[in-house]
């Protein structure tokens, strides 16, 4: 087998994979999107990423408004003023603060968003 064939065989396998993973990715947007519960994606820094229409209902905000915010604005008071400690705290160990989380879930299900 000459060494160009190889290499074509090779280029096009990641070439599928490529587009395979393109497909994915565009299922997982799609997935996102249009998601009936508000789904938010932040960085190692706590920065928003990524906002769906539901949370843009839920929170009042429009992707664009909110993206590159700190996602401590979006959580109630008095966790907000520490929430940047909690996402360090995970990044540093990935264990979830359990108490934390529990309370956090409760909140979020109580805010009252005007419409």
């Amino acid at each position: 087998m000459s060494d160009s064939f190889v290499l074509g065989e090779k280029e096009r396998e990641n070439k599928s994979k490529i587009k395979k993973m393109q497909s994915l990715t565009e299922v997982a947007l799609l997935t996102v999107r249009n998601a009936v519960e508000a789904m938010i994606t932040i960085n190692h820094k706590g920065r928003i990423e990524g906002f769906n229409p539901a949370a843009e209902r839920l929170f009042g905000y429009t992707a664009a408004e909110i993206i590159g915010q700190n996602v401590h604005r979006l959580v109630p008071t008095p966790h907000n003023e520490r929430h940047d400690q909690y996402i360090c705290a995970y990044m540093l160990d990935r264990t979830c603060i359990d108490w934390y989380q529990r309370r956090i879930t409760s909140a979020m299900t109580s805010i009252f968003v005007p419409t």
